[in-house]
């Protein structure tokens, strides 16, 4: 029944987002997706290291859907949705089984960290489901560590890891959560056998790309505040910075109270203070770790965001045993909350459609230029202007929405999407194309189309 709550909570917030079409991100893992139908290319496609991220768990789950469904819209949203509510349903199964947080207050929490427009893109986005299903994967892991079933938590915790590699760190805070030293060397064994797989696998495949190569320390402080703030479903622009530095401190200060205070938690204090410092151990990293990026993305404030609520309701739980009227306080902030983030999810669902009409329409008719059947030999692939795209940018920037990565891509046709990723969307499901390309200049691409045999 809360699991059938939460999914028709998110179906009526994100309602219209299901024929949203694909957009930027998307084309790639989808091409990925529809290359590995063919299946002698399928281990290749699944398993390929693009630079760091080795996602071979969620590519699986990509050409599952794709084999079943095609290219289906709709199928897509649904999945993520689907994903989305998993994660808030699990959020308060761990909250009130295993943290003994009271029921009433656990929902309340776990719906307050869905309805949080700022994270909106892990259900709006095709290419952010990845950290949604990576988190549910823990998740889940988790609930089988917390159940004394460590066999079930590592594989869990590797399927997490080969979806999306970010979610590793959620180890660190279960580390410390945990009390007894076989459980942490088990943690601490399991993470070793796992980060070595990789290691061995980047070593191996010889594949490019660093972990070190995107981290900077440029305006770190505003990131950090932006992240905060976003997590606690608050904008930075809407008030005063001084203001939003000091809920920033006082929750800071409550947080140590709840670590360091003797009186906090009485009766079941121990297993009340370690989950609590569970949850802001795993605010805490996420929020440093997402703060060394380049740019801010909506995607970046989910994980922070479970942290955070995580430790709101351990709040709301311990207090609420001196004063029973607080376990309502929740309730009421999530009435509120909805109010203010129905209209927002609402222009960015819209946003979200504007972008996918206009990459399909532009697909469409790129496509069109090249003829009917596959010609032999060489073919070219005329480079056009980016000006539509960066035009169609502007009218999401002038909505004055949520901000978003909005990417002209420098080597993709009128900055949209690249040859390799644009030749299996075109042909599939008739054909399973591929593209060799063999030169690129500044007007056009050269390459060859390779059918797959059978096809």
């Amino acid at each position: 029944m809360a699991f059938l709550l939460i999914l028709c909570l998110n179906l009526f917030l994100y309602w219209g987002c299901q024929d949203n079409y694909f957009f930027s991100d998307d084309f790639e893992w989808l091409a990925r997706g529809v290359l590995a139908q063919h299946l002698p290319d399928a281990p290749t496609e699944i398993t390929r290291i693009e630079g760091r991220d080795f996602n071979p768990i969620f590519m699986i789950l990509l050409t599952l859907v794709i084999r079943v469904f095609g290219l289906s819209v709709p199928a897509f949203r649904l999945l993520s949705l689907l994903v989305f509510s998993a994660v808030i349903y699990i959020f308060f199964h761990i909250l009130s089984r295993y943290f003994q947080v009271n029921r009433f207050v656990s929902l309340s929490i776990a719906l307050l960290f869905g309805v949080n427009v700022y994270i909106s893109e892990v259900a709006l986005n095709m290419s952010a489901l990845v950290y949604s299903f990576s988190l549910l994967l823990f998740l889940a892991g988790l609930e089988f560590f917390l159940a004394g079933k460590r066999i079930w938590y590592f594989l869990f915790l590797l399927l997490a890891f080969f979806t999306k590699e970010t979610i590793i760190l959620a180890v660190l805070p279960l580390f410390f959560y945990m009390k007894e030293k076989r459980d942490r060397w088990f943690i601490f064994v399991s993470l070793g056998v796992l980060v070595l797989v990789r290691a061995l696998l980047q070593w191996f495949t010889a594949a490019p790309g660093k972990y070190t190569d995107f981290l900077g320390t440029s305006n770190v402080i505003y990131k950090l505040y932006f992240i905060m703030m976003r997590a606690l479903n608050i904008s930075p622009y809407a008030i005063n910075p001084v203001l939003g530095g000091g809920i920033l401190v006082i929750l800071g200060l409550a947080a140590a109270y709840f670590v360091f205070s003797k009186k906090a938690g009485t009766g079941n204090a121990g297993n009340e203070r370690r989950g609590f410092i569970f949850f802001l151990l795993f605010f805490i990293v996420f929020t440093l770790f997402f703060s060394l990026l380049p740019k801010l993305s909506s995607r970046y404030f989910f994980y922070p965001s479970f942290g955070l609520w995580g430790m709101a309701a351990l709040w709301a739980h311990h207090f609420s045993g001196k004063n029973k009227k607080i376990k309502y306080v929740p309730a009421s902030l999530l009435v509120i909350s909805l109010l203010f983030n129905y209209p927002m999810i609402k222009r960015e669902v819209e946003d979200y459609k504007i972008l996918g009409d206009f990459s399909r329409q532009y697909i469409q008719r790129q496509a069109a230029v090249i003829k009917d059947g596959l010609p032999e030999g060489e073919i070219t692939i005329y480079k056009p202007d980016s000006r539509p795209l960066a035009e169609v940018y502007q009218q999401i920037k002038n909505r004055e929405n949520l901000p978003k990565l909005l990417p002209i891509r420098e080597h993709g046709i009128g900055g949209v999407i690249a040859p390799t990723h644009f030749i299996p969307l075109m042909f599939y499901p008739v054909k399973i194309v591929r593209w060799n390309q063999s030169r690129e200049t500044s007007d056009y691409f050269t390459g060859r189309l390779k059918i797959a045999p059978g096809y």
